[in-house]
């Protein structure tokens, strides 16, 4: 089975030249993004079969840009969004042999000067079974390493990552068995009803839990952080809910439930 890295477009293995600009949002991984003035490139070396680009597209106009692999060169024109659109993936490189590769990104120009292309961050794909020290693994809701139970539905997530959510209803749950040295758990607050408490709570090999409560707003929070572990010993965990504890759900006396979705499993490489 593959493993998936993510990569941040502050990340130190990103080199950059020309002129840059630094912004993000809440829905942006690690709340950051980046965009490039016409010439502007950005490179990634990595040892892999895969490589995906994630980024923003600011609408009112089209943007072009180009997307290398080895030399290999794509052209790419972006639609014309009505607005702001997050979590989009600009490009996928096709199936490559498991090893050494070079990502280049140049920055062409866009048709409106309110236009423009955001990196957010990027994705590689590889066999190795073996830790990346130091790498960042990138477990999705839909990865079949993540066994739920209980109530719980898959349904399409605009702006979420990758797409997609799991909506977990009252006591569901789910077990997630990992290697690494930390692990964080990032997903979306509904706003099916304002005012309404959800509550979730998180264990790692059996330790006391760590409580999750988010009241609903007006609008929905993407990209959530709902649990970041304490540093762990190199190598094998469970993140699991406590067996007294319901995983997800609502506190007593709250409004019905609401969905309190999990869509993002991050974990170190020790």
């Amino acid at each position: 089975m593959n493993n998936t890295f993510i990569v941040d477009d502050q990340d130190a293995s990103l080199k950059y030249t020309g002129n840059w600009s630094l912004a993000g949002q809440q829905v942006d991984f690690g709340q950051t993004a980046s965009t490039g003035s016409t010439g502007a490139t950005a490179s990634f070396s990595f040892s892999g079969n895969l490589l995906t680009a994630v980024g923003d597209l600011y609408g009112g106009g089209t943007c072009s840009c180009t997307f290398s692999i080895d030399g290999a060169l794509t052209n790419f024109t972006s639609a014309a969004p009505h607005g702001n659109q997050y979590q989009q993936t600009l490009w996928m490189s096709p199936t490559l042999n498991d090893g050494n590769h070079t990502f280049i990104y140049t920055v062409s120009s866009c048709n409106n000067s309110e236009s423009a292309i955001w990196l957010d961050y990027l994705l590689y794909n590889t066999s190795r079974t073996t830790s990346v020290i130091g790498g960042t693994n990138f477990f999705d809701d839909h990865d079949s390493r993540i066994a739920y139970s209980g109530n719980w539905s898959s349904i399409p997530g605009e702006d979420d990552f990758r797409g997609t959510i799991t909506s977990l209803g009252p006591s569901s749950s789910f077990l997630f068995d990992f290697e690494g040295t930390s692990i964080q758990v990032f997903g979306r607050v509904d706003n099916a009803s304002i005012g309404e408490i959800t509550e979730a709570s998180f264990s790692v090999d059996g330790a006391p839990s760590v409580s999750f409560t988010a009241v609903t707003a007006s609008n929905a929070v993407h990209n959530k952080q709902f649990y970041a572990s304490r540093p762990l010993d190199t190598g094998q965990h469970q993140l699991a809910p406590p067996s007294r504890y319901s995983r997800f759900g609502r506190r007593s006396g709250a409004p019905s439930s609401t969905i309190c979705p999990s869509h993002q499993f991050i974990s170190l490489k020790g």
